[in-house]
């Protein structure tokens, strides 16, 4: 992805460059075709992160606790 480039997916996520937040909160990182998600935060986040992956095209990388 290019820097600053910016993309809605839902309420309260966003996209910005490589970083994916929820609720301002940074909760992924895209690289290589990846979303890796950073933590475990919430159902909701968990949701967002998901959601945004598969929008991108992206396989998604769940946080392990």
């Amino acid at each position: 992805m290019e820097n600053n480039k910016l993309k809605r997916h839902g309420t309260n996520c966003i996209s910005i460059g490589d970083k994916l937040y929820s609720y301002e909160t940074h909760v992924a990182d895209i690289s290589g075709g990846l979303m890796v998600e950073l933590g475990w935060w919430s159902m909701t986040t968990s949701k967002h992160v998901k959601m945004a992956a598969n929008a991108l095209g992206l396989t998604y990388v769940k946080y392990k606790r």
